[in-house]
């Protein structure tokens, strides 16, 4: 009997998210956090692909593996698969940039409305503070109509939060690494800053960057002090990307208005400062956490690792000197 190609799925998930797989052996781990580099390798070992989500891939792991050809992020961030480690091996490293694009970008928009008009404080206080005044502005709010939005990291994500940042009437400001054309520009309604003129200029910062050498750190006590003290920051990007000690200390001298996190360094262990701060919003890490979404992301791991097990080019491929077909 012809072997089925074995694909790991680092996190347990529903089976019915993944019928694209159904000529495949699927492995799921028994627990649904993050695996240690010793409760993964007996699972990835005879794999032939694997769908990383909740854990750490480098050579520890990889030199174990027999038969992996090619591993996929359950996302469009690949910062948890160590790419140099994979090429090292031959396994070809993808994400899935396309599918988490439009809930990414909703969700950044309930966190900007959530840290302007302080819905989750309020909520917390409701529930909470028998003393919670329901006097008319008594407590600090902003309305998002007629705010500057800056986006750093202009890609997919970043352009869909822009055309719903427009739809509530802000001001579309941007950084990137790459300039957009002048009819992408005029499409977003987007106006082009460095990023120390985004940073004082801006009502809201709303981070969407890759996590890479030059990035991380991105936003750091400097980049505060350019900041408004009116300012929030969003960051939907990685953790790393913000200097968590600069902004814990933004945050508790007011140096900014407030913040919404749904990324932190150290994931799943969080800075527990973060929790005793009424200014900032924390989720954890569910941007695209929607059983729709994760569906349509499970397809594109499909797209993915079904062509690179069979010797095909995958969809989205990172590494492209590992590759040897046409």
């Amino acid at each position: 009997m012809e072997r089925k190609p074995k694909i790991l799925i680092t996190c347990k998930m529903p089976l019915a998210w993944f019928p694209d797989y159904k000529d495949c052996e699927l492995i799921f781990p028994e627990k649904t956090g993050f695996l240690t580099a010793e409760e993964l390798i007996p699972l990835i070992e005879d794999a032939d692909g694997a769908v990383i989500l909740f854990t750490y891939l480098n050579e520890e792991v990889l030199k174990h593996c027999k038969r992996l050809k090619a591993v996929t992020s359950f996302g469009a961030g690949y910062d948890s698969i160590n790419v140099e480690d994979c090429t090292k091996y031959g396994v070809m490293v993808c994400n899935t940039p396309d599918a988490v694009c439009e809930p990414t970008a909703e969700f950044t928009i309930g966190m900007i409305l959530d840290t302007l008009r302080t819905i989750t404080w309020r909520d917390r206080q409701m529930r909470t503070n028998p003393d919670y005044s329901w006097g008319l502005a008594a407590y600090p709010s902003w309305i998002a109509m007629g705010k500057t939005l800056g986006i750093v990291g202009m890609g997919r994500i970043g352009k869909a939060v822009a055309r719903r940042a427009i739809a509530l009437g802000m001001k579309i400001v941007y950084y990137s690494r790459h300039q957009l054309s002048a009819e992408e520009e005029a499409k977003y309604e987007a106006t082009y800053l460095s990023l120390d003129e985004l940073l004082s200029t801006a009502d809201v910062i709303s981070l969407h960057t890759p996590l890479t050498p030059e990035t991380e750190g991105l936003i750091g006590e400097r980049e505060f002090e350019l900041m408004k003290p009116s300012a929030h920051l969003v960051n939907m990007a990685r953790g790393p990307v913000v200097d968590e000690e600069a902004l814990l200390k933004a945050l508790r001298t007011h140096r900014i208005a407030g913040a919404a996190c749904d990324v932190f360094v150290g994931e799943p262990n969080i800075n527990p400062a973060f929790m005793q701060l009424d200014n900032i919003v924390i989720t954890p890490h569910v941007g695209v956490d929607s059983a729709e979404a994760r569906m349509i992301i499970a397809n594109h791991t499909a797209q993915n690792l079904l062509p690179a097990i069979e010797g095909k080019r995958p969809r989205h491929l990172i590494n492209e000197e590992v590759y040897k077909g046409e």
